[in-house]
C-alpha cells in the first residue's frame, strides 16, 4: 500500500505535523493500524475477529444507552487487543495517528492529503495470537479494553 504524507493540525495545541497515510476512500473494510512509533500496516476487518469483539462490546452493561457511533467507535478502539503485535514487540491500533510530537495528544483539528509519496507497506494486521485464546480468555481482554475505555482504569 502506497503511503502519502498527509498534514495534521493538533485539537489541543494547534501543531502542524507530518503523518504518513493512505487514502481509503476506496478500500471498503481496509483501515490503517499503526504502532506508538509509527509503523503502520493494513488491517482488513472482514473476518471474525472484528465481529467478535463487537458481540463483546455490546454485550457489555456499560454500553447501553450509547449511539451507533460512540459503539462504533469503542469497537473500533477495542479491537486492537485482537491484533498480533509488530515483530518488534510493539502493539498496533487503529489511531489514525500517533499524537501529537509537542503535545502528546490525539485530538486531530484538520487533516489534508498531499501527493508526496513517503514509502509502502506491506505490513498486514493478523490474528494468530487471538485465535489460540479461549472464548474466556477473549472476553477478558475486551473487558479490559472497556475498562480503559470507558472507566479510565
Amino acid at each position: 500500500m502506497r503511503l502519502a504524507r498527509w498534514e495534521y493540525v493538533c485539537g489541543s495545541c494547534g501543531s502542524h505535523y507530518d503523518v504518513a497515510s493512505a487514502d481509503l476512500s476506496f478500500a471498503y473494510g481496509t483501515f490503517l493500524a499503526r504502532t506508538p512509533t509509527g509503523v503502520v500496516a493494513s488491517w482488513n476487518a472482514d473476518g471474525p475477529a472484528l465481529d467478535e469483539v463487537r458481540g463483546l462490546v455490546e454485550d457489555d452493561p456499560r454500553v447501553i444507552g450509547r449511539t451507533r457511533q460512540e459503539l462504533r467507535d469503542l469497537v473500533h478502539q477495542a479491537v486492537a487487543v485482537s491484533f498480533d503485535p509488530h515483530p518488534s514487540g510493539e502493539h498496533f491500533s487503529l489511531a489514525e495517528t500517533t499524537g501529537c510530537p509537542q503535545c502528546g495528544s490525539t485530538s486531530v483539528a484538520a487533516f489534508t492529503a498531499t501527493d508526496e509519496f513517503v514509502g509502502e507497506t506491506t505490513d498486514v494486521v493478523e490474528h494468530a495470537m487471538w485465535h489460540k485464546l479461549t472464548d474466556a480468555e477473549r472476553a477478558a481482554r475486551v473487558r479490559t479494553a472497556l475498562d480503559r475505555l470507558l472507566d479510565g482504569a
